[in-house]
């Protein structure tokens, strides 16, 4: 189990994220945190930049390796 935090450094020790995602994954943690608990609000554009860094990393993790299997398949004859 254990805390958010340790979930991501998981991530990253296993491999599955690099350095990078881990530390932005990380600052966007702590920006929801103090979001949801210290009535922080990020204006528009560190909200932008957050949702940025989310969407490459679903990028790179989920879409990319899907497409990557799509082109991979053999073509069938219709």
């Amino acid at each position: 189990m254990g805390t958010f935090k340790d979930k991501v450094e998981r991530l990253c020790s296993t491999g599955f994220i690099d350095t990078e995602e881990k530390d932005m994954l990380l600052v966007g943690l702590d920006t929801g945190s103090a979001s949801a608990h210290r009535g922080y609000e990020p204006d528009h554009e560190q909200m932008k930049i957050m949702m940025n860094i989310l969407e490459a990393i679903y990028q790179k993790l989920l879409v990319a390796p899907l497409r990557k299997q799509e082109i991979s398949a053999p073509a069938t004859n219709a």
